[in-house]
């Protein structure tokens, strides 16, 4: 089982056209959905809401195959929203005006998984330090292999955490963020830098009509990763990746 960490929201997506509609959203909840739909058996450790928000985001979880044994439910906390308003191109401006902190996690996960992904880790740190450090620390000492979905730039306690045989996933804005000796750097509609033992291969990106590019970092990373534990060369991954990740622009929401 790989152990998926990382965070879960409702997005509220505002379209072009005026319409509006929300969708089970968050770096962890997109990876992991995407992960267990391609055959991966993965579960995402947390802490969930009791409310409707919690609730919407459990199921989806549970309807998309995730295991949810690792998945607690915390009475009174309320699940985050994220508004975000899509343009006309497909690419999407967001923010999280919430008067409240959600921990993503409560505690740390020893023994679990046969592989680690910490995906939106950036936030993950901040919400849950000790709780993330201690659980990359156990993976590390039990010798499951790490990987990471960064989700903005620059953090100098994340750097102390990433190690050079770990699989990194970012975008070109966050590339900078950790050293990257074996990963994938998007850059949207001009392609992919798969990166091996610190060697950069383009790929061109799948050309086609956005709709909605919320999520398509978390596609590419989710399927790659699953093509990589499955004995796929990194390249081949990012190509299924790549495919998997414009095939989810082109819908108004990841889920269809």
């Amino acid at each position: 089982m790989l152990l998926c960490l990382g965070p879960f929201v409702v997005d509220h997506l505002a379209f072009p056209d005026g319409s509006e509609t929300r969708a089970p959203g968050g770096n962890g909840l997109l990876v992991a959905c995407t992960l267990a739909r391609g055959g991966v058996h993965v579960s995402l450790a947390g802490i969930l809401g009791d409310d409707a928000g919690g609730q919407l985001l459990r199921r989806t979880l549970a309807d998309g195959g995730v295991d949810l044994c690792l998945l607690e439910t915390a009475p009174g906390l309320p699940t985050k929203t994220c508004p975000i308003r899509v343009a006309p191109d497909g690419t999407w401006t967001g923010s999280t005006p919430v008067p409240f902190f959600h921990p993503y996690l409560s505690r740390p996960f020893f023994g679990v998984g046969d592989g680690l992904h910490v995906a939106g880790a950036n936030s993950l740190l901040r919400a849950a330090p000790d709780a993330l450090g201690s659980t990359v620390a156990d993976a590390r000492q039990r010798g499951v292999p790490v990987s990471w979905g960064l989700n903005r730039l620059g953090d100098e306690d994340l750097q102390s955490l990433v190690r050079s045989e770990d699989l990194v996933f970012c975008n070109a804005a966050e590339r900078g963020a950790v050293p990257i000796v074996n990963g994938i750097v998007s850059h949207g509609a001009e392609g992919v830098e798969v990166i091996r033992a610190g060697r950069a291969t383009r790929l061109p990106a799948v050309r086609v009509q956005a709709v909605n590019t919320v999520g398509a970092g978390d596609v590419l990373s989710a399927v790659t990763l699953a093509g990589v534990r499955s004995g796929d060369d990194l390249l081949d991954a990012a190509r299924a990746g790549i495919d998997a990740a414009a095939r989810s622009v082109t819908r108004r929401t990841w889920l269809g």
